[in-house]
């Protein structure tokens, strides 16, 4: 699940990123490409914010429990 979402959310931003360039050069469309990894970074990063913020301390409050 992690890699077909991880891979249909690039291509989602990817295509998101072609449709909104301006011009037809590809180094706009390779500009427009690079926002969207930035873009799909951002959200990884956000992920992973989230899995430390909620899960982590979830799991030291269970383990505190069962000693």
């Amino acid at each position: 699940m992690h890699q077909i979402g991880s891979a249909l959310s690039l291509s989602i931003l990817t295509a998101v990123a072609a449709s909104v360039s301006t011009g037809h050069a590809a180094a706009d469309i390779a500009a427009r490409s690079g926002t969207a990894l930035t873009g799909s970074a951002v959200l990884l990063a956000l992920a992973a914010v989230t899995v430390l913020a909620l899960i982590v301390p979830a799991r030291a409050t269970h383990n505190e429990r069962t000693m």
